[in-house]
């Protein structure tokens, strides 16, 4: 049998009982999640590779010391393997990525790796594999430390799982997976992602960063691409931003003048202004705001408002960049009249 797991590093369960499985909104089962179970240990001691020399120590005790998500491989030929093991590596991911739609955190599948193992007689010995995670996930204020969550939350997570999974890059043309090699992703048809698959792109790249200005602007980007905003951007996207997700006037306004506040750090670090060192605890403030405006945003228009997710590219069915504009013109200018 082959294995496949990747340790999930600041990922706390407080009320973690036993290994349970981790499934979509279908039930579909992604992956298993363990901590101290007998998987760990099995993996260790009957790795035909001997995975603690191939790994290293060091990853050997990521592994021990952390929850791992966990995927057996059975009765899988070369090709179907490859793709399988990129699959899980990607799952490990959007999994993470639908943590942060329950709450703010740095959750990192550090690293995936695959081995074989004795497992009822001999099977053929395959290599270990170690495929690395580059950068850690960080915390709005661009802290890296474990996040409690409740099985509850995990549950509510499988909801948005299947969501970003759904909305991710869809490609004109079917692009094969094939064993020991990479995919090219200059070959994606960038013309054809949605606002919405784009701002998990952004999405991805601002929380692996730790320079505040840098996520500030990030952040920014994704409003401004989930707005479909175009001239006037400060105000447009303040605007739409304080009336789409608040209930109050005095919210309203309490948002509308944060965005704003945000453009102006923003503007400073995008055209070589100097900041203050005086103004880093005011940052990581803006940033956490921003965090929680923006997780609000993409919630309302994955579960309300899914008409909004517009593509580049005519399509049946499909709103355009200018139609969803008009479209925040118009709610703009009736809830004014209200």
């Amino acid at each position: 049998m082959e294995a496949f797991l990747s340790p999930l590093k600041n990922f706390v369960i407080d009320d973690y009982e036993k290994d349970f499985e981790f499934t979509d909104k279908d039930h579909n089962v992604i992956f298993q999640i363990h901590f101290q179970s007998d998987a760990k240990k099995f993996i260790f001691e009957k790795s035909l590779g001997k995975y603690i020399e191939n790994i290293g120590y060091i990853n050997a005790k990521i592994i021990e010391d952390n929850y791992i998500s966990f995927s057996p491989l059975i009765g899988l030929n070369d090709k179907e393997r490859s793709q399988h093991i990129f699959s899980f590596s990607i799952a490990n991911q959007f999994f993470v990525q639908a943590l942060w739609f329950i709450k703010d955190n740095a959750v990192t599948p550090v690293f995936a790796s695959v081995c074989s193992c004795e497992y009822n007689g001999n099977l053929e010995e395959k290599p270990v594999i170690l495929l690395n995670q580059k950068n850690y996930f960080t915390k709005a204020n661009g802290d890296i430390n474990e996040t409690h969550f409740t099985l509850e939350e995990i549950q509510q997570a499988s909801f948005w799982y299947s969501a970003i999974v759904e909305n991710q890059i869809k490609n004109s043309s079917k692009v094969e997976i094939e064993l020991n090699k990479t995919i090219n992703t200059s070959l994606y048809s960038y013309n054809e992602t949605t606002s919405l698959s784009r701002s998990f792109m952004y999405l991805n790249t601002v929380r692996q960063e730790t320079f505040l200005p840098a996520k500030i602007a990030m952040y920014i980007s994704i409003l401004e691409t989930l707005f479909a905003v175009k001239g006037e951007n400060t105000h447009k996207v303040a605007e739409r931003t304080s009336i789409f997700i608040s209930e109050k006037a005095k919210d309203s306004m309490k948002i509308y003048e944060d965005i704003k506040e945000c453009y102006k750090f923003r503007s400073d670090y995008v055209h070589g202004s100097h900041i203050k060192h005086s103004n880093v605890k005011t940052i990581q403030e803006i940033c956490i705001k921003l965090d929680e405006i923006v997780r609000l945003v993409m919630k309302k228009i994955i579960v309300e408002h899914p008409e909004l997710i517009y593509v580049n590219k005519k399509k049946e069915g499909k709103l355009l960049f200018d139609d969803v504009n008009n479209k925040f013109n118009e709610l703009v200018l009736t809830k004014h009249l209200k």
